[in-house]
C-alpha cells in the first residue's frame, strides 16, 4: 500500500481527492500518504479502479482485493487454515 499511496501523492492526489468526496462528503482534502490511510483499503482499491482516477485496471484490483481478504483473514482470530 505505501507504494501506492506514494504514487498518487506524486501522480494522483487531485483525481484522488475529488472521488473521495464525491464518495462521502464529511471527506477532508488528503495532502500527505498518512491523509490517504483514513480511507478504507477496500475503499481506496475501488476509487483507484474507478475511471476518473484510473490508477489500477479491473484485474489488478480484483487480486489486490484478494490479498486484503486474505491479510485480514489471517490477522484477526478465527477458524481460517492457511495452506
Amino acid at each position: 500500500m505505501a507504494v501506492i499511496y506514494d504514487h498518487v501523492i506524486v501522480n494522483k492526489l487531485a483525481e484522488v481527492n475529488k472521488e473521495a468526496l464525491s464518495r462521502n462528503a464529511k471527506w477532508k482534502i488528503a495532502h500527505t500518504a498518512d491523509d490517504l490511510t483514513r480511507i478504507e483499503e477496500f475503499e481506496f482499491l475501488q476509487i483507484l479502479a474507478c475511471p476518473a482516477v484510473s490508477v489500477l485496471q479491473k484485474n489488478v484490483k480484483k487480486e489486490l482485493e484478494g490479498c486484503l481478504k486474505l491479510r485480514n483473514a489471517c490477522g484477526h482470530p478465527n477458524s481460517f487454515k492457511f495452506a
